[in-house]
């Protein structure tokens, strides 16, 4: 990317304010007053910052808040595996994992169901789902985890097999306008349940891999694209009670417990030499870029009221990029250095008390440092 950084101010803002004054003040006569606006002190100037320092690092990426979990490959990414954390809770809030355990429950049947991001089937791939009975707490953190945290080796070894399963889809109705996507839907055994139901254990994770190799990315429903379609642990069961007067009664019942997080591991493709050498970005490979210019380097006089301070880049893909948005952040202390990185995580700490944004329209995007520069200035 190229970069025309441009900062325009007003030199002075004195009799801009004298004249706003006396329009207040004088709006409702008939007869303009005149003022002679020849010898005034106000000035317009245009100062550019043409010497800079810039650099681009790649750092694990940071995929948590995606709406599509993926597996698969495409466009040099590599998918292996998704995790998914469910709720010790059900979805009403009336039922929790470890009262399964109690004998008025009778467990009948239990599944997850993961929906798939299509209208139809177009795969034939079969999938496995694994759980981790022995593994402790937590597995993964939907925003912090990355693909060198934890390895595919490593929770392979810890991984139970428990079901395997294709994609279903209902029978369609060509009356509904949304029919119901495709999805999984994975039968999963009593000791699963009596495991999940024992509350020395805390973790609700499943991993879901695909045992064919798949030449393509596909999707599936994230919890962040609602309720509707996220993944769900359902749970057929019986529930024996008695009441006051002594009468004992069994109810037949179902119940869902949603995942609190879910994250496909995402490995980024190989650097090419036109991503170290230029300013990139991209929120998927991990690129994040840095720009440092000197504000002290510009020669702000009394009074200075900026008018516009905007910084332009110029974006080599043209306008296949239109629509994507750009934002960026003020480092809490100076990098070490400005030459291209590999990091294991991005170590460079952000004031998030300002941040400066641009959208990418006709091969162009420009940041507003307007509001980022007054507050440096105050």
């Amino acid at each position: 990317m190229t970069f025309f950084p441009t900062i325009s101010v007003f030199k002075s803002a004195k009799h801009l304010g004298l004249m706003a004054a006396l329009c207040a003040m004088f709006g409702c006569m008939e007869e303009p007053i005149p003022y002679d606006l020849s010898n005034t002190d106000l000035s317009l100037d245009t100062l550019t910052v043409q010497s800079f320092q810039s650099t681009t690092f790649q750092s694990p990426p940071e995929m948590g808040t995606l709406s599509t979990l993926y597996l698969g490959k495409g466009d040099g990414f590599s998918n292996q595996y998704i995790l998914l954390k469910i709720s010790s809770n059900n979805t009403n809030r009336n039922v929790e994992m470890h009262e399964l355990d109690d004998s008025s429950f009778v467990v009948d049947s239990t599944y997850l169901k993961v929906w798939y991001y299509a209208d139809s089937i177009d795969i034939t791939s079969a999938f496995q789902l694994s759980y981790f009975p022995t593994a402790g707490d937590s597995i993964f953190g939907e925003y912090i985890s990355h693909y060198l945290d934890p390895a595919y080796s490593e929770l392979s070894a810890m991984a139970v097999n428990i079901a395997q399963t294709t994609l279903v889809q209902d029978s369609v109705d060509t009356l509904i306008e949304d029919p119901t996507p495709p999805y999984l839907n994975f039968p999963i055994s009593s000791s699963v349940v009596q495991n999940f139901a024992d509350s020395t254990i805390a973790n609700y994770t499943f991993m879901l891999t695909s045992v064919d190799s798949l030449d393509s990315r596909i999707g599936f429903e994230s919890r962040e694209g609602g309720t509707t379609t996220a993944p769900r642990y359902n749970v057929h069961y019986r529930y024996t009670s008695t009441d006051t007067t002594g009468v004992t009664s069994t109810d037949t019942t179902s119940t869902s417990f949603l995942t609190l997080a879910d994250l496909s591991f995402t490995q980024p493709p190989g650097v090419a030499e036109s991503d170290s050498l230029n300013l990139t970005i991209g929120r998927a490979n991990g690129f994040k870029s840095l720009l440092k210019f000197d504000i002290d380097s510009l020669d702000f006089p009394a009074n200075t009221t900026l008018r516009k301070a905007e910084m332009s880049f110029e974006v080599e893909e043209g306008d296949s990029l239109d629509g994507f948005k750009i934002i960026g952040y003020p480092l809490e202390s100076s990098p070490q250095t400005f030459t291209y990185q590999v990091l294991n995580e991005d170590s460079y700490n952000t004031e998030t008390s300002y941040f400066i944004s641009g959208t990418v329209s006709d091969g162009m995007v420009t940041l507003d440092l307007k509001y980022y520069i007054h507050g440096v200035m105050q």
